[in-house]
């Protein structure tokens, strides 16, 4: 997801279309993109929690910021959470 010396870059342009026509130009190419219903604004989904749009309603959808898939492979996972996530808690180890 990332060009030289790892820094994010932009989908190229479409050569079918002559523009930039990835879910989230404005987003690194490769990056996942949510959205929320039909009509829903896409988002960039980050590292750790992002929160969706407030006032979205509808069925929660991803998208890899791309504009031609023929060439893309992979899976990810996609933990999702409605309301706060779950707390997370340490505990030093007990000892005999």
């Amino acid at each position: 997801m990332s060009g030289e010396g790892n820094k994010p870059y932009p989908c190229d342009i479409n050569e079918k279309t002559g523009v930039n026509d990835s879910a989230l130009p404005s987003a690194p190419c490769g990056a996942l993109i949510g959205k929320v219903g039909a009509n829903g604004k896409p988002f960039l989904v980050g590292i750790g929690p992002t929160d969706v749009p407030a006032g979205s309603s509808g069925t929660l959808q991803f998208i890899m910021n791309d504009w031609g898939f023929d060439d893309n492979s992979g899976s990810l996972t996609v933990t999702v959470f409605s309301g706060s996530p779950p707390a997370t808690a340490s505990r030093e180890p007990t000892r005999a």
